[in-house]
């Protein structure tokens, strides 16, 4: 049975994604993240990226990572978060 979880749309957003074992960023759209997440459920695997921004365009999760990179670089405060070591 095959089911169809993704509405068609004519534009798709983008996310700013991080993995912190690979130390690296990755920039796709919602949708392909959501299918890969998916997937990866399906065959009971996980990953560690983790989604720091969303808009829409390439061009704008670029700049986001700028301003993320440097935010931490700087110990700089991005809309009310300040860089800090999280033990849990």
């Amino acid at each position: 049975m095959s089911l169809n979880l993704f509405m068609s749309a004519s534009t798709d957003l983008y996310v700013l994604l991080y993995s912190q074992s690979q130390n690296c960023f990755h920039i796709e759209t919602a949708s392909a993240m959501i299918r890969k997440n998916l997937r990866m459920y399906l065959n009971g695997k996980s990953g560690d990226y983790v989604t720091l921004a969303i808009g829409a365009s390439r061009d704008e999760m670029h700049d986001l990572k700028r301003q993320i990179v440097a935010a931490r670089n700087t110990g700089s405060v991005i809309d009310g978060l300040e860089w800090q070591d999280i033990d849990d």
